[in-house]
Order: structure tokens, then sequence, then C-alpha cells
């Protein structure tokens, strides 16, 4: 899709290369993995990731405990609170009127990844899958070697990565609207905060690359090739404004016209 520099003006029209490209490449990597020709490529990288990263419990303690930790549902709550702290930093980096767009844009792909996310777990592709610990023998298994930490570490629907899927939508996020420094620093904190349910085998790499990455793609390019950004954006500035407003002045300042 076509990028804007950061903070340009909103174009109301249709960026047809982009929205062809980014669904002719999610087509492209959900096809390749159902395709059994292809597949096996997929299964080879697949296991050689797991046998890596979930090899790499057989080690101290303390390793066990971290990514143990680091699966338990409460952790969901640090990747949640940093994205909001980010976002936060890159709404207020700007001048007033790349605050009020920021704000507007980011509260527009919020709603749209809830919607996204809704959608997703509907099953629409009907693909069932195992997660690794649950078919490869000699998996490491968290809950058992540290059993008094409650973790995720096998799943009976493993395909996609929903966590994954909202990580790659924000990474579009700050890519399309903050430019590449911004868009590489959130792909780093995608990649890091993907890693436990791959460590701990509860998702396969490809649940994440094929499954997550093709409907990130197929979803924030029809939200971001499209008038819709900028239709949403419109419709939100004046509320993100007024809320800035009140934001900087403080709860009890009088709002000015």
């Amino acid at each position: 899709m076509r990028h804007l520099a950061p903070d340009a003006a909103v174009p109301a029209r249709w960026s047809v290369v982009g929205l062809l490209v980014c669904n002719l490449l999610a087509g492209l990597l959900l096809g390749s993995w159902l395709c059994p020709s292809t597949r096996i490529h997929w299964e080879h990288l697949d296991r050689a990731a797991f046998h890596l990263l979930n090899g790499s419990l057989d080690g101290p303690g303390w390793w066990q405990v971290a990514w143990a930790a680091a699966n338990h549902r409460l952790f969901d709550l640090v990747p949640a609170v940093l994205t909001l702290a980010i976002i936060c930093a890159f709404v207020f980096a700007g001048d007033r009127r790349q605050m009020v767009r920021r704000a507007a844009a980011g509260v527009a792909v919020a709603l749209f990844i809830l919607l996204v996310r809704k959608l997703a777990g509907l099953d629409v592709l009907d693909i069932h899958r195992h997660s690794p610990t649950r078919v490869v023998s000699g998996a490491i298994r968290l809950s058992k070697v540290v059993p008094w930490i409650s973790s995720k570490d096998a799943s009976t629907q493993s395909f996609l990565g929903d966590h994954c899927v909202c990580l790659l939508m924000l990474t579009g996020f700050f890519w399309y609207y903050g430019g590449v420094a911004w868009g590489l620093c959130y792909a780093a904190f995608t990649a890091v905060f993907s890693l436990p349910r791959l460590v701990s085998g509860a998702h396969w790499l490809t649940d994440d690359l094929v499954g997550s990455g093709s409907i990130a793609l197929a979803s924030m390019s029809l939200l971001l090739a499209t008038p819709l950004h900028g239709f949403f954006e419109r419709l939100l500035m004046p509320a993100a404004g007024r809320l800035l407003r009140r934001w900087q002045s403080g709860p009890d300042a009088p709002e000015s016209g």
C-alpha cells in the first residue's frame, strides 16, 4: 500500500495498487500454506523453529519460570499497557494538528482491530490445527515443569495467532502514520511479544507468519488503501480535539470554543 509521509493530508481516494499488492501477498502466503506441494516447506520451518525455541526450555529453572510467567494470562496486560504508552508518546510527539490527527487515527485503528479480531474468531476458513506441544513428541510443557504458574502451552485450535494479529495490525498503523522509524520499532516490539506463545509451544511459527500475517495484510489494506481511514479520521477528529484540549488544560479548566 502507498505510504504517506508522516502526518500528510489524508487522501479521500483509493490506492488500488496498494490494495492489490497487499491482498496478493496475503493470498500467496495463505495459498502456499494450504497447497500440499508447498505446505511441506512451511512444516519444515515450523518444526525447526519449534525445536529451537521450545528446546531452549531444557535449561536452568529461572529460564523456565520466566517463560512460564510470560505465558500467564495476566502477562497479556504488559504488551497492552506498553502499547498504550507507545501510542500516547506517538500522539504527543507532534504539534497540535498532528496530535489531533494521530489520536483520531489511533482510535479508528483500535476499533477496526477489535472488529477484525472478532471476525477472525469466527473461523471462516475452518482450519483446525493442534499446537506443537500436542503433536510433537518430547515437547517441553511449561505447565508440567513449572506447575505453580498457570501458563498457556497448548491449544486444540492454534491457527491463527490472535495476539499476533493485533500486534501486526498496530505495526501497520505506526508504519503508515509515523514512518519507517516508528514502524520498525513496533515491528521489533511485535517480534518480542509474539515469542512467549512460540517458546511455550502454544502456537506454530506459521500460525503467526501465515495466519496472522495474511489477516493483517488484507485487513489493514482494506482500511489504509481505501477512503475508509480518511472517513473515520474526519469523523473522530472533532472529538479527539476536544479530549486533547481537556487533557492539556486539566479537568477543571473550561473548554474553549
